[in-house]
């Protein structure tokens, strides 16, 4: 069961599996005085974990209210497994123009690693052409 809730920003904490790690200082900035003035109109996505919360997606949005000083963030919480968790940070990424390729290509490397399925099932799972996650993979695998 998924719930909406408002968290502490220092309850939360970066996904061991997170593979976008390329942030834009500016756009941060922006997004920062954004939350500020306008606040915060999507909630992040979070499961629990020993430490408080693992972030699954929302990552720049949590960096965003940090630079802005803001103490709490709206987050949908969910108790998902760390595979399912790495499926949806993928599928968040996909509707992401600036996320970087070779983030998206270790994306899918690690799914392929944790899941055990073939680049067919993964390409199917995420929405993406057979071909784009076979590339992907070949380029971090060298």
């Amino acid at each position: 069961m998924m719930i909406v809730q408002q968290l502490r920003v220092e309850d939360l904490h970066v996904s061991k599996d997170q593979v976008r790690t390329t942030f834009d200082d500016e756009a941060l900035d922006d997004l920062a005085r954004s939350l500020k003035e306008r606040g915060q109109k999507v909630p992040i996505k979070v499961k629990p974990n020993s430490d408080g919360y693992e972030i699954i997606f929302g990552h720049r949005r949590v960096a965003a209210s940090e630079r802005a000083g803001i103490k709490t963030i709206w987050a949908m919480v969910e108790e998902i497994s760390d595979q399912e968790a790495l499926v949806q940070q993928i599928l968040e990424n996909e509707t992401r123009e600036s996320v970087p390729y070779l983030e998206k290509a270790r994306g899918y490397r690690r799914l392929l690693n944790k899941s055990g399925s073939t680049i067919g099932e993964i390409s199917k799972l995420v929405g993406v052409p057979e071909w784009t996650v076979a590339d992907a993979v070949a380029v971090i695998d060298g």
